[in-house]
């Protein structure tokens, strides 16, 4: 059985996280809204891991906010740029 059906628990690339909150206009408390968790749980996101549940809820919440036209030209990119494909988070 994988780490993620077990309940495990995955890094988060927290600027990535808040590249993405900020590229949408979105606060934290708007997003665990949105992804139905509380506003401690995306905390915990911002530090750098979370269970794959929760990360599954934050992801799927995101995709449902378009990116505001032009932020991208206002938010500061992470230091690398994930590829193509690339998940925002890796296994612990």
């Amino acid at each position: 059985m994988s780490a993620q059906r077990r309940g495990g628990s995955a890094r988060v690339d927290a600027a990535r996280l808040d590249r993405e909150l900020a590229l949408r206009g979105l606060s934290a408390r708007e997003l665990a809204a949105a992804a139905g968790l509380h506003e401690s749980a995306i905390s915990r996101a911002r530090h750098g891991r979370v269970q794959y549940a929760t990360l599954r809820a934050i992801a799927i919440a995101l995709m449902t906010f378009p990116i505001l036209e032009g932020t991208e030209l206002l938010v500061t990119q992470p230091e690398r740029e994930l590829e193509p494909g690339e998940a925002l988070a890796v296994p612990a």
